[in-house]
């Protein structure tokens, strides 16, 4: 009987059952691939109706995850060469369209920065002015051109002196508002500021 099934499994499997037809193992035989076959298909993978091997899904098997790249990392500020001490606004009657500006602007820098314009919220635009008297001893206001400050120096924005114009209105500004506002340098950077109004 084992040299019959041997045989069976070398020769091609129609001539095993032609020779095995009459003879008293036919049964066996087909009871011994009726029992082996369906085992081999769960080892050798499942075959499509093409006759290809169809890709079983291997077990156990842990998935390997790619973390991308954080978009969302904090990008180093670069701080501020300038610093605005004690900003504060006077008080505006109603009606009232302009407004003036006051504090100390001080470079903290080791290099010289420019000033080169102002932005103060609730106005239309707004610019540093100087105060001066002409050659006929007027009292008169003029925009102040870009202002260069050593490393160290303060630009001082006083009464009767240089300070903010702020002009355009939309609102009076009342005491103990706050308004924020901005200084624009030359290399285009932003100051940002909160003035407190006083009387």
């Amino acid at each position: 009987m084992i040299n019959l099934l041997w045989s069976s499994l070398r020769n091609p499997f129609g001539n095993a059952l032609w020779r095995t037809k009459n003879t008293g193992f036919y049964p066996i035989i087909l009871s011994f691939f009726a029992v082996i076959m369906p085992q081999t298909r769960g080892v050798f993978g499942a075959v499509s109706e093409g006759g290809s091997k169809a890709s079983v899904p291997e077990q156990g098997v842990p998935e390997t995850k790619v973390s991308a790249p954080r978009s969302g990392a904090p990008q180093m500020q670069r701080k501020s060469p300038l610093i605005f001490e004690d900003p504060w606004i006077r008080e505006t009657a109603p009606g009232q369209k302009n407004a003036a500006l006051y504090g100390k602007v001080r470079n903290v820098s080791t290099q010289p920065v420019t000033v080169r314009g102002l932005f103060v919220a609730g106005a239309s635009h707004a610019e540093f002015h100087q105060s001066l008297v002409d050659s006929s001893g007027v009292s008169v206001m003029r925009p102040l051109a870009a202002t260069a400050l050593a490393p160290g120096k303060t630009l001082d924005l006083t009464p009767g002196g240089n300070h903010g114009m702020i002009m355009g209105l939309q609102a009076p500004y009342k005491r103990d508002q706050k308004i924020v506002g901005k200084i624009i340098l030359k290399d285009g950077a932003e100051v940002k500021f909160e003035a407190t109004v006083r009387p």
